[in-house]
Formats: C-alpha cells, sequence, structure tokens
C-alpha cells in the first residue's frame, strides 16, 4: 500500500461498522482475509462477542493472513484499467493521487484479470471471458496503491464481502496520522 502504507507502520482499523452494516465506500482503505487465504468461522463472525473480541485485541493478535488493500469497485460498478495506467469505474475516469505510479497492465474483460502472484504460482480466474469487469452482489474490487507490486482483484478477481474485518482509521506507529476514509 506504499506509499499510503509503508512498512512497519502500526495502522488502527475500525473493525465494527462493515459488521454493524455501513455500506462499503469506493476509495476506503480496508482489512480483509484474501481469497486465497483459508478462514475459520470465528475469524469472521459477525456475533456482537467476536466484534469486541476483535476491535479490541492488539495489532499483534491479527491474523498475519489478513491484506490491506483500497476499495475501487463495489457491487455493480464496471472496472477498467486503460494502457497509460487511467482507472476508470463506470466509463469515468477516477483520479488517484494516492498511487505509487501509473498501472502498467490493463483490465478491460474478466479474462484480463490472473498473472503469478508473489507468493509463486499463476492464477488466472476467469479464462476467455470476454465480458466487462462488472463487481457481483455482494462483493468488492480491491487494489493496493503500489500497483505494480500487488497481491490484490487484478490478480485474483472479486473479494466476497464477508471476508472483510474493517477500515483504517489511523496509522498510530511510528507516527500518527489519520486515515482520510471516503
Amino acid at each position: 500500500m506504499a506509499p499510503t502504507l509503508n512498512q512497519n507502520e502500526k495502522v488502527l482499523f475500525d473493525l465494527t461498522s462493515y459488521r454493524m452494516g455501513k455500506p462499503f465506500v469506493r476509495g476506503q482503505i480496508i482489512l480483509f482475509f484474501p481469497p486465497y487465504v483459508k478462514v475459520a468461522t470465528k475469524d469472521i463472525s459477525t456475533s456482537p462477542m467476536n466484534i469486541l473480541d476483535k476491535a479490541f485485541a492488539p495489532p499483534s493478535l491479527h491474523s498475519p493472513e489478513s491484506s490491506i488493500k483500497r476499495i475501487i469497485g463495489i457491487p455493480g460498478d464496471k472496472i477498467e484499467m486503460k494502457s497509460n495506467g487511467k482507472l476508470f469505474v463506470n466509463d469515468v475516469s477516477i483520479p488517484e493521487p494516492y498511487v505509487k505510479e501509473a498501472a502498467k497492465y490493463e483490465l478491460g474483460t474478466l479474462k484480463d484479470l490472473g498473472g503469478q502472484m508473489l507468493s509463486g504460482g499463476a492464477v488466472y480466474p476467469y479464462p476467455g471471458q470476454d465480458e466487462p469487469i462488472v463487481v457481483p452482489p455482494g462483493c468488492l474490487f480491491v487494489l493496493g496503491d503500489n500497483r505494480n507490486n500487488s497481491q490484490d482483484s487484478h490478480l485474483w478477481g472479486f473479494l466476497n464481502q464477508d471476508r472483510v474485518l474493517g477500515k483504517a482509521i489511523m496509522i498510530f506507529y511510528p507516527r500518527m496520522q489519520l486515515i482520510t476514509n471516503p
């Protein structure tokens, strides 16, 4: 997520808002379990006690398999990444001052999703599917701010909303900074 979030920074997350029914919003930075990570029911449970346990647990107790990315698309959004690295959501160009550098990949159809994962192996979730990239119900499309070095939706496709743990509120170490979420 560089340059927005840097390695070894500690981030505080609101782990209650989505579990309590608040809507997902484009541009928000979220903590989630990627689709390729197995999760236990207790890790994504919406029970009040589980929410409180996670909300007040120190960051060291959060799962190391979780990931942090920015919401780019919500259900029904059409996503495109042009050859010049410009992002379009619903055919509207989206300014992205937080991106480290322009994406060096293009996205237009479902078959464009996929590629080499940093942890090894290739992923092609929608081979040969020429349909536009439209976020399905109950899912999100997320990208890292370091577009060319990020394991995110451009590789593995859509993220189920029930895998989201919370949204970023502030960086609290080694600097204090509120994270402005839309």
